[in-house]
Formats: C-alpha cells, structure tokens, sequence
C-alpha cells in the first residue's frame, strides 16, 4: 500500500474525502495503513465525522454482570478494552447506570466510603481511564450521561429526582466535566406523573430521554437545560412499560401485549409526531424460539435498541435475543449461567470511543 506521500495527496484532501464516506468504511480505511488509522482517529477528525460503532452489550442484574460482543464487531480488538473492568478500583461493586459514546457511568455499591455521599464513575474501558465523582445521597429514579465528541471533549451527569414541590416537578443534578461542579435545578412538567425508577436514560439529539410512566417521554435538553413531555404513541392501549433507545440517529419506542409488538420512530420534535415503522404479531416471534412450548408474552422483556440497524434486543427468561426487524429474524445472543433466570438484566449497548481526548 503506497504512502500517503507517495500517493501525493495532501492530508486536507483525504480529510475531505473521508468526510463523505459513512462510518463503516471509515472504520475499516482505518485498518489500510498506520497514517491512515491516525489522520482517522484523530480527535478534530472523528468528532466531526466518525460516530462510534456498536461492539456489544454491558448487562448488570442482581446476580451477574458482564459483556457480551457483537461476534462480527471489528471495531475494537479484545486487547483494546477491558470490558471486565478491572481497572477501576473494587470493580467488583460497581453497578452500571448509563452509556454514552464510549464512556460508561456508574456508581459504588459501598458508596459509604464518604457518609451520606454517592460515589459514581464516568470511565472508558478503551482507554483505561476513569473519574471519580461525589454527591449528596438521594433517592433518585434514573441517572443519564451525556457525551458526545462530535460536539465536544466535555461530558455531563444528569440525576433525575422526584420533587417535594409536588408530581408535576422533576429535580435534577447536573455535573459538567468543564466546570467540575454538580448544579442543582427544579423544573416544571404540563402533566403530573411518575419516572420509572432504575429506567434507562438515553441521549439522542442533543438531550437525554427518560420514561415517564406509561404514557410520555421526559425530554431533557442539555443545552438548554429545560424539559418537555413527548407524548407517546397510542398511549391508551399500553399494558406494559416499553423501551426507548436510539436507532439511526432517531429516538424509537418499542412496546409490545399478547397479540404484537410495535416500534415506533419519532420523526419531528416539533410537532412530536411518532411514525410507525415495524407491527409484529407476537405468534410470528415466539415461533421461532426453539423452545418446544411456547413461552407466556409476558415472558419477553424490550431491553435496547441496536444503534447502528434495524435490531432489537428482548430478554427471555436467561437468554438476551436479537430480533431482526427488516428480516423478521429472531436469533440467540447471549445466553446467561446465572441461576435465577427470571431476573431481568439491564443492558447498555456500548460503543468504544476513538476520540482520543475522551477520558
């Protein structure tokens, strides 16, 4: 393979080609030549241009934690990341809450190290790297991270609390890496309800997405530091808690009773219009499970998006499923050892970060 001098062509001209290209190809170009891997991976460059690629799954129940890989991932070589997390210091006690581009949050079990403080993480298992952060304990229903390098190297915590103010008011405690301080800040809703407690905060657009109850979406701008209801589609026939998630650069819904399960896409934040995109009949799932009697629906649990395609992960009793959704294909991921497979695993699809100036 020629040079990049050789090939005379300067690097502001292959970072304008490479601007073009989608992510995919940019990951594999990175593997054609030492320049190349570093003009790609280069901080200024990636975060313009090369959002990460999913590599797999960090799951986390009472009884098991661990990662599974997505088996044809070449983002990352296993030696790059430590998905055991052995470098964070009694890693064995750490719990996951969230995951945003390539660095996980999460918080010590013995986070009575500092009475009356909760001790969180923000780390890269790619790199290695981690960040100790420290708050006052509160009871709190879901706790997001916000990073996204193609915006900047800085990250953000976000605690949603309830509030003594009344149902129709969300706390909230905001870190920011840039300023190295937590910010405190109450916020008014249209509508009283309730945040799912231990839910999954997912950024897409420029702010954090939380569950709220059963009938909308708590929007949180970062920027703005301001939120909304996103009233959730067909809200009057939901029986069951669904699943938010990021699919394609879009915020998607699953949810799912005894006869289908549909997803969901919401198109236009402002006029907060959902688009239907896939109606499954449950029979047609459940029949491709090798299971010689079918499982109760109830069985099934929505727990991730895939980020990248069209994917949905579902837990059945010990075994995390990927459904296909363009194909109708349902496939065995990941099948757990723990004894008790009725637990539910809480998942976060990750994405190791390239960026070279995260964590």
């Amino acid at each position: 393979m020629k040079s990049l001098k050789k090939m005379s062509l300067s690097e502001d001209m292959l970072i304008e080609i490479f601007a073009r290209l989608p992510a995919k190809s940019l990951h594999r170009l990175k593997c054609v030549s030492k320049e190349w891997h570093n003009l790609i991976s280069r901080g200024v460059l990636s975060r313009k241009i090369l959002p990460p690629l999913l590599s797999g799954l960090f799951y986390q129940n009472l009884e098991q934690s661990g990662y599974a890989s997505v088996s044809n991932s070449k983002v990352v070589n296993s030696g790059d990341m430590d998905t055991s997390l052995s470098f964070l210091p009694c890693h064995q006690k750490f719990r996951i809450a969230n995951c945003c581009n390539g660095l996980l949050l999460g918080w010590m079990r013995d986070y009575h190290v500092i009475p009356k403080l909760r001790h969180y993480i923000v780390c890269n298992p790619a790199t290695k790297k981690c960040v100790s952060l420290y708050k006052v304990d509160r009871i709190h229903y879901v706790a997001g991270l916000v990073y996204d390098p193609r915006i900047s190297n800085h990250f953000k915590v976000v605690r949603f609390l309830g509030s003594s103010r009344g149902a129709s008011f969300v706390d909230l405690d905001i870190f920011s890496s840039e300023t190295g301080k937590w910010v405190e800040s109450t916020v008014s809703l249209r509508s009283e309800g309730t945040l799912l407690f231990g839910g999954q905060a997912v950024y897409s657009n420029g702010a954090l997405h939380v569950l709220f109850y059963l009938f909308d979406v708590l929007r949180f701008d970062i920027k703005e530091e301001s939120c909304e209801l996103i009233e959730l589609p067909e809200a009057a026939n939901r029986v069951t808690f669904g699943c938010i998630g990021e699919c394609g650069g879009c915020l998607h819904y699953a949810d799912f009773n005894a006869y289908r399960m549909e997803i969901w896409a919401l198109r236009d934040y402002q006029s907060n219009e959902w688009e239907l995109k896939h109606c499954i009949r449950m029979q047609d799932l459940v029949k491709q499970l090798p299971e010689p009697d079918w499982p109760d629906w109830r069985c099934f649990h929505l727990i991730a998006f895939h980020p990248d395609t069209e994917v949905l992960f579902l837990q059945m009793k010990g075994k995390i499923l990927s459904y296909h959704l363009n194909s109708s294909k349902l496939e065995n991921f990941w099948t757990t050892t723990q004894t008790n497979a009725a637990l539910k695993f809480f998942t976060c699809p990750f994405s190791p970060s390239i960026d070279k100036f995260s964590l």
